[in-house]
Formats: C-alpha cells, sequence, structure tokens
C-alpha cells in the first residue's frame, strides 16, 4: 500500500513538474516583448484616409500566401442591422518581406456616429471568434468629442501595453499619434508586428471599441543607412502612406466643420522647408474659420530634453500663429510639457499657440534640461503620459494622465 502511495506520490510530482515546464516554455515564448495576435494575423487596427465621419480604412498583416479560412475579408454590419456585407481587401508587399503582406480596405458610405460591427474571415462572421466594433466619427460638435495624443510609444511592450490599455479606458473618439510608433528603425519587421498586435488586442474601450488611429512619422520610423523613399521608411511607408495612395507623409483631416488636424513630417521621410510649408500654409488658410485646429508632428521646436528643432520654429510656428491654430502636439523629448500660449516664443495669454508633448508614451523618460533657461515651460515633467483632449464648444481641456490613471496636468482653452 506505501509503495502505491509513493508511485502515485512520483506522479504527481512529475505531473507538477511537466506542468511548470509547459508553464515556463509558454512564459518565454509569450513574454512581454514577444505577445502576437490572432494567429497569423497581426492587427488590425483602424485608421481614416478620407471622412472619419462616413469612413473607415481596416489595415492588418498577414501571410502572403493564408490559409484558407485567414482573414482576407472584412465583414461589416451596423449594430441594428442582421446582416454582414464583405469587403476584398488590397494588398501590397509588407515593406520587403517576402512572405507578409499588409492588407487594407477602406470602407465608405457610413453613418457618423453609428457603431459597427466587423471581422476578418474568409468563410464569413460566424467562422472567427473575433466580431470586433468600432464607431465613426460625429460630423457636428452636439456632443463633447474627444481624443487622446501621445508619441514615442515602445521601449518596452509592457510599457505600451499599459499605455494602450489606459487609453482604452479613457473611451475615446481616435487617437493622434506623433511618431516613433514602434522603434523599428526601418529595419525590424517584428516590432511593427508586436506594435498592430499591442494596439489591436488594448486600445479597446470598456464599450468594447477598437479606437481609430492617425499616426505621423517619426526619426525612428526612418533607416539611417538609407537615403531614397520609400526603402528609408519602408515599413510604415507600407502600413500609412501607400494605403493612402499617397507620395507623401504628411496631410490633414477634417472632422465635419468643427475640428481640422494637420499631421506634418519634422524633417524625416520629407523636408520642413519648401513643399510641405506651402502645403500647410494653404491647408490651414482655407481652415481659418475651422473651431479647432490642431497640428501635430514628431520634432519639437519647444523641447524639454533636447536640442530644439529652428527648422520648425522658423517655418511653421509664424503660420500655427497667423492662423490661430488652438495647440501643437510636439514630441521626441521623453518627457511631459506643457508651454504657455506662445507668441513669437515669449507668453502670451490672449493670442499664443499652445505646445503640448514630448513624447513619453512607452518609452525611458528623459532628462529636462535647462529648465530655468525654457521660459516657455508652463509645466514639465520627467514621466510617460498620455493628452486626453475634450472637444466642446465652449471650449478645449487638456489632460496629461499617466498608466495609473493619475491626472497629473490640466489646462483649458477657448475655441
Amino acid at each position: 500500500m506505501k509503495t502505491g502511495k509513493k508511485v502515485l506520490g512520483y506522479k504527481f510530482i512529475a505531473l507538477l513538474a511537466s506542468l511548470f515546464l509547459c508553464i515556463l516554455v509558454l512564459r518565454i515564448y509569450l513574454k512581454d516583448d514577444e505577445r502576437t495576435g490572432d494567429g497569423n494575423l497581426h492587427g488590425p487596427i483602424l485608421t481614416w484616409h478620407g471622412d472619419p465621419s462616413t469612413t473607415m480604412t481596416f489595415t492588418w498583416i498577414g501571410p502572403k500566401k493564408p490559409k484558407e479560412s485567414e482573414f482576407m475579408q472584412v465583414w461589416l454590419k451596423d449594430n441594428e442591422s442582421e446582416e454582414w456585407e464583405s469587403f476584398t481587401p488590397e494588398e501590397i508587399p509588407f515593406a520587403d518581406i517576402e512572405d507578409e503582406v499588409v492588407r487594407f480596405r477602406e470602407i465608405r458610405n457610413l453613418q457618423s456616429a453609428t457603431t459597427y460591427l466587423f471581422a476578418l474571415s474568409n468563410k464569413g462572421p460566424d467562422k472567427t471568434t473575433r466580431i470586433l466594433r468600432f464607431r465613426t466619427a460625429s460630423n457636428n460638435l452636439t456632443k463633447p468629442i474627444t481624443f487622446v495624443a501621445g508619441g514615442d510609444m515602445f521601449h518596452k511592450r509592457k510599457w505600451l501595453d499599459s499605455m494602450n490599455k489606459r487609453a482604452g479606458l479613457l473611451s475615446p473618439d481616435f487617437a493622434l499619434l506623433g511618431g516613433d510608433l514602434a522603434y523599428a528603425n526601418g529595419v525590424d519587421a517584428n516590432k511593427w508586428r508586436q506594435w498592430l498586435d499591442s494596439w489591436a488586442i488594448h486600445a479597446v474601450t470598456p464599450d468594447g471599441l477598437q479606437i481609430p488611429l492617425l499616426a505621423a512619422i517619426g526619426n525612428h520610423e526612418i533607416n539611417a543607412g538609407e537615403t531614397t523613399w520609400p526603402q528609408k521608411a519602408k515599413f510604415y511607408n507600407s502600413l500609412f502612406v501607400v494605403p493612402r495612395k499617397s507620395q507623401v507623409t504628411w496631410r490633414g483631416v477634417d472632422f465635419g466643420q468643427y475640428l481640422s488636424l494637420v499631421i506634418l513630417d519634422s524633417d524625416h521621410g520629407f523636408p520642413v522647408k519648401g513643399t510641405q510649408t506651402e502645403w500647410l500654409n494653404k491647408f490651414l488658410t482655407d481652415r481659418i474659420d475651422r473651431p479647432y485646429v490642431f497640428a501635430c508632428y514628431h520634432k519639437p521646436t519647444y523641447g524639454t530634453a533636447k536640442p530644439p528643432s529652428l527648422t520648425v520654429r522658423e517655418y511653421w510656428t509664424p503660420l500655427f500663429q497667423q492662423h490661430g491654430v488652438d495647440a501643437v502636439f510636439e514630441h521626441d523629448h521623453h518627457t511631459y510639457k506643457r508651454t504657455h500660449p506662445l507668441s513669437n516664443g515669449k507668453a502670451d495669454a490672449g493670442n499664443g499657440v499652445l505646445y503640448l508633448g514630448d513624447g513619453a508614451w512607452g518609452v525611458s523618460t528623459g532628462v529636462i534640461l535647462d529648465r530655468e533657461e525654457k521660459t516657455y515651460l508652463a509645466k514639465a515633467e520627467s514621466r510617460r503620459h498620455l493628452i486626453l483632449v475634450t472637444l466642446t464648444k465652449d471650449q478645449a481641456t487638456y489632460e496629461a494622465i499617466d498608466a495609473a490613471g493619475v491626472v497629473f496636468d490640466r489646462t483649458v482653452s477657448k475655441p
């Protein structure tokens, strides 16, 4: 009888050892910086290349020759409908990765401020366990509109995941991301796979809505060893530029008649000076009566931890001031900053432009240098964060929030 118990004891110990080994192997395989998405699918991310109130673009990475049942169609229906529609995506190479492609599909003629269900499946939505949801943007400002802003996202996967989760918990209508997204440096495809996975998995509201994003380019999207476009930013180009059939990295996005965004390239893929500045001047001139106008780019001209972009200061800040831009989102320095409203670099509460940033979503924080000399700063901290922007007809509210949900800075401006 004792021998039987001893054998059972050995078997139980062996079972525990096997279980521990399996957990260890799984832990290694799915460690924080290697967590992937649904099988061979990476993403999807949702973004806009057309009117945010009537379109949505779905983008994901997958195998060039997928299995018959895998992620080859976009299925869509609104929240009230019984019938699903199927849409075939376009596909382009994922940079120069031979066995993977970027698939994308823009769906048009949607209803504004409406919740839709979607799935990626080649055999119908009933053949997948991932029925996802999103909401189109409103075409008016009868209710508050919110978005989260930030940049410099991915030094550690756990930091990226944590901030993406925080973004989801805030239930924004969209995200405005200012470059240095995956920190792939134009060479590391796996960093982009992880970045798409993290956003798709974690940037989800408590109501289960995927958060659409708009993304600028930063220096870590660039391969410093390349000089020609698109090779110098081959992954960013295949994910964001080609799906909107553009040759440039800058763009404008209009939300009805109440909000316009300018997403700019601060000397990474294309120069500040010249064609881009000419385009910016025209875009802002055409929207001089828009209640809210915001600009977003990567390298700051009113920074905290590194030398500033004097090119941005020379060519863009006069346009921001001239055309009454409400706020500018800058990044790159891995800190938090809020300036005073600035005119010609000096505090001007009545007519100045607010500069916010400085890019510390999921990265090691920088050190704020020569603080006493930076008289343009109203607030600065070495702290990972995102900025929640809430727009009403009467005011814009800006709140700096860390991964724990602590609001550590707040200001308002009038449209």
